[in-house]
């Protein structure tokens, strides 16, 4: 993980296994529940770290079985991009996302209530030595 944060921004997704089947892995976050379609050896209960690029999480319109709706903590407006940073309903942490048009973040407002999805196909799965 210390090499995910250093070439480059990464956000770190602590999670719990809660499921594993076929291809899937059904983890609980402080973010949510979500499927990581990912081939990975762990099992019912391990304690895992997803490491996912901002730019590998998108807003969506509508929630779907995969999204997890957080709240906008701000954004940040870079020109003709802007990058979102949104946190859980239940703690201070946030994860960002990048590159969003600014012409669609302007209808975004601090504390807003949004769908992400994460690109899990992407994501890179680090096992966590501490329970989470």
């Amino acid at each position: 993980t210390y090499m995910a944060k250093f070439f480059g921004e990464c956000n770190l997704i602590n999670c719990k296994v809660i499921d594993t089947k076929n291809n899937n892995i059904l983890v609980d976050s402080e973010y949510g529940k979500f499927s990581i379609k990912k081939d990975a050896n762990v099992s019912s209960g391990d304690s895992i770290i997803l490491g996912i690029r901002p730019e590998e999480i998108k807003i969506i319109n509508e929630a779907n079985t995969n999204s997890i709706s957080l709240n906008i903590k701000d954004i940040e407006f870079k020109g003709s991009t802007s990058n979102i940073n949104v946190q859980s309903k239940s703690s201070d942490n946030f994860l960002k996302i990048q590159n969003i048009s600014s012409s669609i973040t302007q209808s975004f407002q601090n504390n807003n209530s949004i769908n992400v999805e994460l690109n899990t196909a992407v994501g890179t799965i680090f096992k966590n030595e501490r329970s989470t």
